[in-house]
């Protein structure tokens, strides 16, 4: 993760990300930062408030699970009638 904040670039050659010139200094704040002490993450973090309980555990799954189907009824909707424009 280091060696990917210094130089974005590295594994991916498009990489969105820029090179910001930062410090060696600066690259361990972040990455111990993104890392924190427990290796978990932002992901890991984010998942352990969210997932704190089955019950809420369980409204956060169907939440996501609506709201990903959603969104592939809006694009698969879409798609179907800029197919049927064209015919």
């Amino acid at each position: 993760m280091k060696y990917h904040i210094m130089e974005p670039h590295f594994d991916n050659p498009f990489s969105a990300m820029p090179n910001l010139g930062l410090t060696e200094a600066q690259v361990e704040a972040i990455t111990r930062y993104l890392m924190n002490e427990k290796g978990k993450g932002f992901i890991g973090e984010l998942k352990d408030k969210l997932l704190r309980n089955e019950q809420r555990r369980l409204i956060v799954e169907v939440s996501v699970g609506v709201l990903g189907g959603l969104l592939i009824w809006f694009v698969s909707s879409g798609l179907t009638r800029v197919e049927h424009r064209h015919a």
